[in-house]
């Protein structure tokens, strides 16, 4: 007899620790057609739209100024523009469950995201995990 096991994905929020109070640290915005987010991707600004880091970090982008949030919930805008909500201030995430570029053997993205986010006021907390 063999077992299964079963990897889940992550789940709606499951990286976000603390908010601000009711929804104020909550937006929405329009995701990019072709992109797919699961939650904890790191969004940016592209064109007045939302597209997922991962494909979008190349050494140019200010970050800074480009920085939206991160995902809350799992969208799909394959085929059209679709509306996504995401974090955009005001909370505390955990590192570990974020979806980190993979390109990124250096850890220099994750720094200067990790810097990035903190500019719109959300922490990210180094060895903090969800509980279980």
């Amino acid at each position: 007899m063999t077992d299964l096991f079963v990897r889940e994905g992550a789940h709606p929020l499951e990286f976000l620790l603390s908010e601000a109070n009711g929804s104020r640290s909550r937006e929405t915005g329009v995701l990019k057609e072709t992109q797919k987010v699961t939650p904890g991707d790191i969004l940016i600004w592209d064109t007045g739209e939302l597209a997922v880091t991962a494909g979008a970090l190349d050494g140019s982008d200010d970050l800074d100024e480009s920085i939206a949030g991160i995902a809350a919930y799992f969208a799909d805008a394959t085929d059209a523009a679709t509306p996504v909500t995401y974090i955009a201030r005001d909370a505390e995430v955990s590192e570990a469950a974020l979806m980190w570029p993979a390109t990124d053997a250096s850890g220099t993205k994750r720094a200067a995201l990790k810097v990035a986010l903190g500019t719109i006021g959300i922490s990210v907390r180094e060895g903090l995990t969800v509980p279980e």
